[in-house]
């Protein structure tokens, strides 16, 4: 039989909403962030021995774990630092974020309808205003751009013609 070791786990949770790194380097001890080289916090705590990724997003990696006792142990240990220190947002679970993206992209719908119906109350209100004349100076103004439009095709068609 082979014999099987387990020499690396990788695993990820969200723990916040999102997470200020700059912050957070000033409250976790062994760690680094330089942005122009690597998106995330890189966090190694003396116990246990993994190496933890922070992002902005509020997303965690946990990488270099033995066990998943080393995972959980990790996770925990940062979120506690982390609360403690006052920078964890409440995660959101996702029924509540998909509810919420609705409302927002049916936010825009509603105002395009709204705008529309005050549109239209406008111009029905113009129009009433306007009564008779103010119809017959529209029908006018259609009739002298037909014109227009047709005086137009007539000389691209002699120019066409020479």
């Amino acid at each position: 039989m082979v014999e099987i070791f387990i020499e690396n786990i990788i695993a990820s949770a969200t723990i916040s909403e999102d997470l200020d790194l700059q912050n957070i380097i000033n409250i976790l001890p062994n760690c680094e962030y330089n942005p122009n080289q690597f998106s995330g916090v890189i966090y190694r705590p003396e116990k246990p021995p993994v190496v933890v990724l922070l992002f902005d997003t509020g997303k965690i990696m946990v990488t270099a774990a033995k066990s998943v006792d080393d995972v959980e142990n990790s996770i925990k240990m940062v979120e506690k630092q982390l609360k403690d220190a006052g920078v964890l947002k409440p995660v959101k679970p996702k029924k509540e974020k998909e509810k919420e993206k609705e409302e927002v992209e049916e936010e825009p719908e509603e105002e395009a309808k709204e705008d529309e119906e005050k549109k239209e109350k406008k111009e029905k209100g113009e129009e009433k205003a306007e009564g008779k004349e103010g119809k017959e100076e529209k029908k006018e103004e259609k009739e002298d751009e037909k014109a227009k439009g047709e005086g137009e095709k007539k000389e691209k068609d002699k120019k066409a013609k020479k």
